[in-house]
C-alpha cells in the first residue's frame, strides 16, 4: 500500500509503505453421510441414498455396498466416497445396510389312514422361499411333523404338530 500526497506545515512527512493481505475465502466444509437402510433377505438391494450438510455439495458422491439380494441376514457397510464431488473440504461418513429375515410359512399336508395302518411320514409344505432356497439349504435344523396318534389308535382326528426348525435367513410361522 503506497502512501503519498500529504502536506503539513509543522511536520516533515515520511511515508512508510504497507501491505494488503488477501486471504482465501474460507471453505464451508460439507459432511456427506450414507443413510442407514434395511431390506428383507432375498429382496433387491434398495437404492443407496445420502444426506449432505454444511457447505453446498458440488457433484455426486459414490455409494456402494457388498450386500446383494443373496446375502445372509446381518449388517453390511454402505461405503460413501468422493465420486464426482469437487469440493475440497468434505467429510464422508459410511452407513449400514441391515438385512432382516424373510417370512417363511411351514404347514403339513393332511393325511387319512385306516385304523391299524402304520403312521406315515408327513409332508411339510413351505411358502416364502427366496433365492432358490430349499429345505436342504435353508435349515441348520429341519422342522419335523409328528402326531399323538399311533397305529393302534381308535378312529378319529388327531393333530399333526410341526416341531421347530432353525433357519438363519427366515422368520418361520407354523400352521
Amino acid at each position: 500500500i503506497t502512501v503519498s500526497g500529504g502536506t503539513a506545515t509543522n511536520y516533515t512527512l515520511n511515508y512508510k509503505q504497507g501491505m494488503l493481505n488477501i486471504k482465501e475465502r474460507p471453505i464451508d466444509p460439507a459432511i456427506v453421510t450414507a443413510n442407514n437402510l434395511t431390506m428383507v433377505y432375498g429382496d433387491d438391494v434398495p437404492t443407496l441414498t445420502y444426506t449432505s450438510e454444511g457447505g453446498a455439495l458440488n457433484g455426486t458422491p459414490k455409494l456402494s455396498t457388498t450386500a446383494t439380494k443373496a446375502s445372509s441376514v446381518g449388517t453390511y457397510p454402505i461405503k460413501v466416497e468422493k465420486g464426482t464431488v469437487t469440493n475440497e473440504a468434505v467429510t464422508y461418513v459410511d452407513g449400514t445396510l441391515t438385512i432382516e429375515k424373510a417370512p417363511l410359512t411351514v404347514s403339513v399336508e393332511d393325511v387319512t389312514i385306516t385304523e391299524g395302518d402304520a403312521i406315515p411320514s408327513f409332508t411339510l409344505i413351505y411358502e416364502g422361499w427366496k433365492n432358490n432356497d430349499t429345505e436342504a439349504t435353508a435349515f441348520s435344523v429341519k422342522p419335523s411333523a409328528r402326531t399323538t396318534a399311533k397305529s393302534e389308535s381308535k378312529a378319529g382326528t388327531y393333530p399333526i404338530n410341526i416341531r421347530s426348525g432353525i433357519a438363519k435367513n427366515y422368520t418361520i410361522t407354523y400352521q
